[in-house]
């Protein structure tokens, strides 16, 4: 996986299908926001040529951070999963950190 756009000791990795998970040790919520919003826009600027059509893509992204949000590791990815799919519901192409007011009325 290309790493642009985030930093040397942070893992990118894909999970699942169409999903992918970068973590990022060290990092604030807000330091994950950024990278989210970094990341989103420049998929959203690429151009894929596919013969004659020009095809672009989009991202949902959800942040959550560990230990505030989370206790271990199950809890934060399931937090960051709440957030991607407030994300997919409330617009598409978009980065959403886990808020905890919506997070409690979503479950």
């Amino acid at each position: 996986m290309h790493q642009a756009g985030i930093r040397v000791n942070d893992i990118a990795a894909r999970y699942g299908g169409e999903e992918f998970t970068v973590i990022m040790p060290d990092s604030s919520e807000e330091g994950a926001f950024v990278t989210a919003e970094r990341i989103r826009r420049r998929v959203e600027q690429k151009i894929i040529l596919s013969g004659v059509s020009q095809l672009r893509v989009t991202l949902s992204v959800g942040c959550a951070s560990f230990p505030v949000q989370a206790s271990g590791q199950q809890e934060l990815i399931d937090n960051a999963d709440k957030a991607l799919y407030y994300s997919k519901e409330t617009g598409r192409n978009r980065s959403t950190c886990l808020s905890m007011e919506w997070a409690g009325k979503k479950q």
